[in-house]
């Protein structure tokens, strides 16, 4: 299942880019996410929350 998500920190900042792609790469659900290191959690959550608001739910939902 394509599906990635690569974080990084320049000093106290957290950077999160994540993706979701269709097997044959037609569709394409992304999202990045900015914040304090301390609420990696949080960001973790919010970019969650953006890709499924960019359709990941529905090409998720076509490998069922």
């Amino acid at each position: 299942m394509p599906i990635g998500a690569f974080a990084s920190l320049a000093g106290d900042t957290m950077t999160m880019k994540c993706i979701v792609v269709s097997p044959d790469g037609t569709r394409a659900a992304r999202a990045e996410v900015f914040g304090p290191a301390d609420r990696a959690a949080d960001i973790g959550v919010e970019a969650a929350e953006r890709l499924l608001a960019a359709g990941a739910d529905e090409i998720l939902e076509a490998l069922r």
